[in-house]
């Protein structure tokens, strides 16, 4: 490719800035290598401690270490590079039964939560009588601590965090807020309910704070407040880079939009600076975690509840679009295409056997509960369940996943069906709105795709611009993700076979599956009713 002088410049001023920012890093912050670690042989001496960081509403293509250097991420990088990226990691479309799916290590089809999430003001919620992550952990001897976002129901008080396992919680019960002022800002703005919680009180001292940087110091805290001898579960559930809810719905402080003057697009600018934001979180916690001395002995989890979304969320009901890319992948949030599914994932700890790589095996969001537990030194029993596998060795060995199919998707609503069995996936059935517009494309990043940044990096994917086209609404639709992970060439007419027997793997969890239930808002639930507060109506 020849580049004019002003491109040249363009991207060697940014390559020098992102050098800049990851030498930096690297001076302040030397992990330990993962030959340092040992092996887990019925737990270890000291129970490894467990970070699990999530992002919220992340793309694929946000973040440096998939080739695209638009936005540069390098404490996320760096756990990338000297972790495992796992480009074979699914979660789930949206966040409810992507959280469903992580807290219980089961299917969202297991609780109904398949469909939608739950909306602020909504009478439903995870039940109660499902064993969660954290109940699992303190079995075990840890401390469990809850910071951020949690959505999965908060109308009955036994339904919130503390009472669920968490030792602490501090966060937000609902969807989304104002990264400032904690406020939940309905589409028809009808009222403002504050929504950020220390525990089971309002905590509206922090009125003022971004939402990114509080959650970063509260995480910060408790690591340092950590007695040594007991083993730690944070799961720090970042709002970041979802929409805000309020007037200003990509907030961000001017220092981080700064880092990204070769963004002309407005939008995708303010968005690079909360991802900028998030990634400065990754840093701090890592740093906090060796500062404190028990870097050495801790599992890192970083992952996106689920793809990113831009322009074209604006065809779902109650969505707002967003600046996120996913590009090369098909489709985006709200679908079951690579898009909405396939997430940036990685795994840093010194207790990896072969780190420094990148695992293209099938894994799920609903692996992390059982991974975890066994690594603590617990079991779970097999009458729990899961749907998740036990797939540490696999990461930290690089051998096969014990996983070889994944339910991604059986929803009557939508009529929506996905599955992955092998290197295949199958499609069936899309959404479509009123304007018959479905989001099946592949999208760019909002201003363009500046080809000058893309970079050839380990976990970097490429895809053929060929095309097989298909519609999922007329007839299964079939591709092998394996060579094929842009969903770009529909294979179904060529293999029947396996489109038959993945369709009968479908209607078999299909069957299985409960009602998945979207409730009408509970007019209990006003926030006038209760202080101004997003709180709890039921006992």
């Amino acid at each position: 490719m020849e580049w004019d002088s002003a491109r040249k410049l363009i991207f060697v001023a940014y390559l020098l800035g992102f050098v800049a920012i990851l030498l930096s890093f690297y001076l302040k912050l030397s992990l330990p290598t993962a030959t340092d670690g040992q092996p887990k042989k019925a737990g270890f001496a000291i129970k490894p401690n467990v970070i699990l960081i999530s992002a919220d509403d992340l793309g694929w293509n946000d973040v440096s270490f998939h080739g695209y250097l638009e936005i540069a991420t390098p404490n996320i990088d760096r756990l990338a590079h000297e972790g495992v990226i796992l480009n074979g990691f699914y979660a789930q479309y949206l966040c409810t039964p992507s959280r469903s799916a992580l807290m219980t290590g089961k299917y969202p089809i297991r609780h109904g939560l398949q469909y939608k999430v739950i909306k602020n003001g909504e009478p439903r919620g995870l039940s109660v009588t499902e064993k969660i992550f954290p109940q699992y952990l303190k079995e075990l001897g840890y401390s469990t601590h809850l910071i951020g976002k949690w959505n999965l129901g908060y109308y009955q008080r036994r339904m919130l965090p503390t009472c669920r396992g968490f030792d602490t919680f501090f966060g937000y019960h609902g969807t989304s807020i104002d990264y400032y002022n904690y406020t939940f800002l309905p589409k028809d703005r009808s009222y403002a309910g504050f929504d950020l919680w220390n525990g089971t009180q309002p905590a509206y001292e922090y009125v003022g704070k971004y939402a990114t940087t509080a959650f970063t110091e509260a995480a910060v805290r408790l690591i340092e407040d950590q007695i040594p001898t007991t083993p730690m579960f944070l799961y720090l559930s970042h709002i970041a880079p979802h929409v805000a809810s309020g007037p200003d719905e990509f907030p961000v402080p001017q220092e981080y939009i700064d880092r990204f003057p070769h963004i002309a697009h407005p939008g995708r600018r303010k968005y690079a600076g909360m991802v900028a934001a998030l990634d400065d979180s990754v840093g701090a916690v890592v740093q906090a975690l060796e500062r404190k001395g028990i870097l050495n002995n801790t599992v890192i989890v970083f992952f996106s509840d689920n793809g990113g979304g831009a322009a074209e969320q604006l065809m779902f009901p109650l969505n707002k679009p967003s600046f996120g890319s996913n590009w090369p992948l098909r489709g985006a949030k709200n679908t079951q295409f690579e898009g909405g599914v396939r997430v940036a994932a990685v795994v840093w700890s010194s207790l990896l056997r072969k780190a420094g790589r990148v695992s293209t095996e099938l894994y799920h969001i609903t692996d992390l509960l059982p991974t975890v537990t066994n690594l603590a030194g617990g079991a779970v029993d097999s009458s729990a369940g899961l749907d998740g596998f036990d797939v540490w060795q696999s990461i930290s060995e690089d051998s096969p996943s014990p996983r070889k199919e994944l339910l991604i998707q059986t929803d009557v609503t939508n009529n929506e069906y996905a599955f992955r069995w092998k290197g295949y996936k199958l499609l069936k059935g899309l959404y479509v709105d009123k304007e018959g517009r479905s989001a099946d494309d592949w999208y760019e990043p909002p201003g363009g795709l500046n080809t000058s940044l893309i970079v050839s990096t380990p976990g970097a994917i490429r895809c053929e611009s060929s095309e097989i086209p298909c519609d999922p609404n007329l007839a299964p639709c079939l591709f092998d993700v394996v060579v094929d992970p842009c969903e770009r060439n529909n294979i179904a007419a060529d293999n029947p076979d396996v489109v038959e027997l993945m369709m009968e793997k479908l209607l078999a969890y299909n069957s299985t599956a409960l009602p998945s239930m979207f409730l009408p808002n509970d007019p209990r639930a006003h926030p006038g009713l209760h202080g101004g507060l997003m709180a709890s109506w039921e006992e």
